[in-house]
């Protein structure tokens, strides 16, 4: 089986509004289209993969959705016109639509929560962690490092608002979703099982290391790694520590390449 990336938009943000540009310039303003129109605004002859990606990158962004099953076919999100309406400049007071619709991908939101401060380099390396092709890691860190520049994430602090996940028709309000539903359930086992009672409050933290972890030594403080892992986590583990080295070894240098010295020398 051919071996594929999570999702995410294959384009950068500042091409999928020109391409909104296209649309909203060719179908009439506010009308619902369908996809052969979309096709026909976008220039394409046929459904390949440059228009599937495309597409896939309107709706990524939130800049086009669906009407509904009442309302059969595409339309321009209120998020995209407000992009249309900021014009080229991506400041001011629509700088923040911007950045939302950047951060509207699940996993440019998560690379901006957890990896905003890596290179693009190191970006690569660990999305090649996270199960990307080197491919996909590659044009997953090269889009999100476009759409930063374009939105500014680097300046952004506090995350913007998104809608929660709609619930299903035959979900009720007072009822947990089937996922909550279940960590609660292996969360009060395994409260049973270290004889704790459900909903009570946890136990004060013990002082130092975990018993069941080895402790190191270092010149700021003391690491510790739990006993037990399996042989992928610790591969993962090298490979993370060997990814941060420059930000974890104080004064790092990296290696120069050195000819190498005869034999007996």
């Amino acid at each position: 089986m051919k071996e594929r990336s999570p999702k995410f938009p294959f384009i950068p943000l500042s091409e999928a509004v020109a391409a909104l540009r296209k649309i909203d310039g060719a179908i009439r303003s506010g009308q619902p289209f369908t996809r052969p129109a979309l096709l026909e605004a976008l220039g394409f002859a046929s459904e390949h993969g440059g228009a599937v990606k495309t597409i896939a990158a309107l709706r990524g962004y939130h800049l086009i959705a669906g009407k509904g099953p009442e309302q059969p076919g595409l339309r321009i999100t209120d998020l995209g016109r407000r992009l249309l309406d900021a014009g080229a400049e991506v400041a001011g007071d629509r700088l923040s639509d911007f950045r939302r619709a950047a951060l509207w991908p699940p996993m440019f939101r998560r690379i901006w929560r957890r990896a905003r401060h890596l290179t693009e380099d190191e970006l690569v390396d660990l999305l090649r962690l996270r199960g990307f092709t080197d491919t996909g890691a590659a044009r997953a860190a090269s889009v999100y490092m476009a759409n930063s520049a374009y939105a500014r994430l680097e300046e952004l602090n506090i995350e913007p608002d998104f809608p929660d996940k709609p619930r299903r028709r035959d979900e009720k309000d007072d009822e947990p979703r089937p996922r909550d539903r279940k960590l609660r359930e292996r969360v009060e086992a395994a409260m049973r099982r270290a004889g704790q009672a459900p909903g009570s409050p946890p136990p004060p933290p013990r002082p130092g290391p975990p018993p069941n972890a080895l402790s190191l030594p270092l010149s700021t403080g003391r690491a510790t790694v739990p006993l037990g892992i399996t042989e992928e986590e610790f591969q993962v583990l090298m490979q993370t520590l060997r990814l941060w080295k420059p930000k974890l070894v104080k004064d790092f240098k990296p290696p120069t390449d050195a000819p190498d010295r005869p034999a007996g020398s």
